[in-house]
This record gives structure tokens, C-alpha cells and sequence, in this order.
């Protein structure tokens, strides 16, 4: 900002002017004399003359603000020139951003103000007057906290900024950290960013930066490492009945979708660790776990883990006990479905006669809703053809005979144009019915009755 007090300097070419505004020269007795052929530096009514000075919003400039400066006075006949005087404002600041990672990207910062906050060096809030060069939490409400910053300007003098990086449990100590603008770095703060590591220590773990007054605002991430022994990553996979989702750059895709396409597995902490056996326990949460989204006919029943059921409580949490430590270091859940009895139409077959068998059981159910929830109706029958037909290995029929369906009222089934849902909930019935063509009996001359012979079944 321009300085109040001393916006310019002028510098003339003829020297300083005396007090009395006049430029004077040496004279050979020792002495000065006024040069009178030159404009004086001074306010001069008489004369119409104005000393070269600076006004604020001068009467008729548009547009000025109020610390708007304009250069005013008398031109004089020599040579001037007019050096604006800028000071620091010290009404304007930057910031220093700070948010903790761990190696996969997850933002920690939450986790590290819990740690400070139960060790009794909380980060607080912002307050009203922030206090250059302290840190705060971010002030937009934000649950979990995703960053903190502090307030940095120039304050006249060099100071240090503070950046806490505590030791955090299940993370490897001596945490990274790195700069968004390594290029600009070094015109805001006097600490390279290569010597910013080596502040860090087990006894003082922070880190130090030193400034004279920055002037680029600046994000600094501090990244944690998770000890490889003190975690376990969880995967899932569905069971017949459904599919699993995750929500992915805001589409829905399957798990195993976005696994293959770079998705990564929640860890989970370690606890309760047998210095024996090494085996251990995990909280899980469902969050950390891919939505199950049953199939038509279907309804999820539950996440097992090694064949036994997983207890979310109210809150969605739960814990795994006695896990044994694995070559991998990977632990998965499986989602089970379970058939909505209500939402199945079935069907119970019978074997007519002797001449046809059903191979695939006498039970079939076909999905009564669709994937909207509605009512299906027009099923055709080639949905339990695999328990109905020949030629799906259904049933089988001896040599010489034709399978033919009829419903519980002995009405014979037109397979190719049934509704199969207006039979749900009946007993069905196949028959084999003789393909050898029927031959009438004809009389002989001797008079003999004639008598015509049908089968209508075999």
C-alpha cells in the first residue's frame, strides 16, 4: 500500500531546495546564491505557484477510492522525478492450508485433531480476530474437519509457523509432507521446502516454516503411511440372489466393476491383538461396505463372514472377534439373499403315467414381480421349460409317445400361448400320449360286428 504519511519523494535535478523553497549555487566566496531563473519548490499565491505534492480523491476524479493518490502543483523547469512510497498493507494476508492424507488419498485430518485434541493441544476455531500465524479449523462447519489454515501477512518482522504432525496409532512415525507450488515457494516462506522434512522430530513431531511475509497463499499436505501390520482390508462378495454397488464418481456400478477399474478396499484397524497367535479383532462399519440390491424375487438377508452371521447394531457397527492372520491381508464378507415368498409364482408337477418322468424335481417357481416391483403378468412357459420339456432336458418320455400338460381340471395346456401365472399355485399334470397311428378294426364276410377301437391314452 502507499505510505500515508510519505506517499512520494521528489528528487530535483537541481538539488534540494533551501527552507525557503528556492534553488541556490555555490558562489566563489564560499557562500550560495539564489538561482532566480528557476521555479521555486513552494506555495506561492502571489505568483500562482503550487509545491508538487499528492492529494487524496481530488474534486472531480471519478473513480478513486479512498487511498487514491494524485500527483499535484507546479511544473518546474528542470528536471523531477516523483518515487511513489509503498509500504506492507498490513490489513492483507494470505493463507497456509494444511490437510492430512494417508497413502491411498483418504483425508485423515479429523483422525490427527482427535489425536491432538486428546493429548490437550487442540486446534480451535476461528475466532473473531485471528491471530497471524496460528492455525484454525476450517470455519465452514464442515464434520469431519478437512483442513486447517492459518492467517499469514507481513507482519515487519520474520516468524515462524507451527504445523502439528503427531504420531498417530496404526500409522508408520515421520509422516511425509509436500507443497501444491513448489516453484513459488520459496518468494513466501525462508524454509526450502526440501529442509521442511528434517524439522520433524519423534520428540517435537511438527513441522516449522519461516517467513518474512508471504505473499501466495499455499496448501501444505502432511501424509501418513499405515503400518502394514497394524490393518486389514476388507472386500466383499454377493451370493446368488443379487449383486452388490458402490457409488463411484456419482454412478452406480458393481463392486466387482469398480474393484477391476482401480477401487480400492476400506482398511480396518487392527485391535485386541494376541501377542500369541496374533490373532485379532475389527470394527466394521456397513458404510465401509458395498450396497446389496437383490434380484427380482429376492431380498437381502444378511452379511456372513466364514459361514456366520454379522451383527450390525443400531448404528451400523459391528464387530469381528478372533481373526486369524492370513498370507493375504484381506478379509471378506459375504452378502446372502434370501426368495420373497410372496413374490414367486409355483407350481407343483405330476407324472401322469408311466410313459413320462420328470428329471429336474416336481417343484418349479418362477419371479411374480419385476425388477420394478410390479406384478408380472403374460408369462410364457418357456420360464420352467427346464423342468416342463423334452428338448431342455426337463423330463423324458418313452419312444413312441408325446408329453401332454394339463392343469388341475384336466384341461389340456396350450404350451405355446399360456399364461402360465393364471395356473399358479395349481398341481400339474403331464401325460405321454401314443404317437403309433390308430387302426380300425374292420368285420369279415362273416358278418361280425364292426367295432372301432380308440385310445385316448395309453
Amino acid at each position: 500500500m502507499l505510505d500515508t504519511a510519505h506517499p512520494i519523494t521528489v528528487t530535483y535535478g537541481n538539488g534540494k531546495p533551501n527552507s525557503d523553497g528556492y534553488f541556490t549555487a555555490p558562489t566563489p566566496g564560499g557562500g550560495t546564491s539564489v538561482i532566480r531563473n528557476l521555479i521555486p519548490a513552494k506555495d506561492d499565491a502571489a505568483n500562482n505557484l503550487k509545491k508538487i505534492k499528492t492529494e487524496a480523491n481530488v474534486v472531480g476524479d471519478t473513480g478513486n477510492t479512498v487511498d487514491a493518490r494524485k500527483v499535484v502543483g507546479t511544473m518546474l523547469n528542470q528536471p523531477v522525478t516523483i518515487t511513489f512510497n509503498y509500504i506492507p498493507n498490513p490489513n492483507y494476508f494470505v493463507n497456509l492450508k494444511v490437510k492430512y492424507e494417508d497413502e491411498q488419498g483418504n483425508n485423515i485430518t479429523q483422525k490427527v485433531l482427535d489425536k491432538l485434541a486428546d493429548a490437550g493441544t487442540p486446534v480451535p476455531d476461528a475466532p473473531a480476530t485471528e491471530v497471524t500465524g496460528t492455525f484454525y479449523k476450517e470455519s465452514n462447519g464442515t464434520d469431519p474437519v478437512q483442513f486447517i489454515y492459518a492467517k499469514a501477512n507481513n507482519t515487519g518482522s520474520a516468524y515462524s509457523m507451527t504445523i502439528e504432525a503427531p504420531e498417530l496409532t496404526s500409522y508408520l512415525t515421520h509422516p511425509s509432507i509436500e507443497v501444491d507450488d513448489t516453484s513459488n515457494w520459496s518468494t513466501s516462506y525462508t524454509t526450502p521446502i526440501s529442509s521442511l522434512y528434517s524439522t520433524w522430530t519423534s520428540a517435537s513431531p511438527k513441522y516449522v516454516v519461516s517467513t518474512s511475509g508471504p505473499s501466495d497463499s499455499f496448501v501444505l499436505t502432511v501424509k501418513y503411511t499405515q503400518d502394514p501390520n497394524a490393518f486389514t482390508e476388507l472386500s466383499a462378495a454377493s451370493d446368488e440372489g443379487g449383486d452388490i454397488y458402490v457409488t463411484n464418481g456419482g454412478s452406480t456400478v458393481t463392486y466387482d466393476n469398480y474393484i477391476t477399474n482401480g477401487g480400492t478396499f476400506p482398511r480396518l484397524i487392527r485391535k485386541n491383538i494376541n501377542p500369541t497367535n496374533h490373532k485379532y479383532d475389527v470394527d466394521i462399519k456397513l458404510s465401509d461396505l458395498p450396497t446389496p440390491m437383490a434380484n427380482a424375487g429376492y431380498l437381502f438377508d444378511k452379511w456372513v463372514y466364514n459361514g456366520q452371521t454379522v451383527n450390525f447394531n443400531s448404528n451400523g457397527e459391528a464387530t469381528l472377534t478372533q481373526i486369524t492372520p492370513g498370507v493375504v491381508n484381506t478379509i471378506s464378507l459375504l452378502a446372502k439373499f434370501k426368495k420373497d415368498p410372496n413374490a414367486w409364482y409355483k407350481f407343483k408337477l405330476h407324472e401322469g403315467d408311466t410313459h413320462v418322468h420328470l428329471l429336474n424335481g416336481d417343484e418349479v417357481e418362477v419371479p411374480r414381480m419385476d425388477s420394478t416391483g410390479a406384478v408380472r403378468v403374460n408369462v410364457p412357459w418357456s420360464e420352467i421349460q427346464d423342468y416342463t420339456e423334452v428338448a431342455h432336458n426337463g423330463i423324458s418320455v418313452d419312444s413312441g409317445y408325446a408329453p401332454k400338460w394339463f392343469d388341475a381340471s384336466g384341461n389340456e395346456i396350450d404350451t405355446a400361448t399360456v399364461d402360465i401365472s393364471t395356473l399358479a399355485g395349481q398341481d400339474l399334470y403331464v401325460y405321454g400320449q401314443s404317437t403309433t397311428p390308430i387302426t380300425p378294426y374292420r368285420p369279415d364276410a362273416t358278418g361280425e360286428a364292426y367295432i372301432l377301437q380308440q385310445v385316448h391314452r395309453q
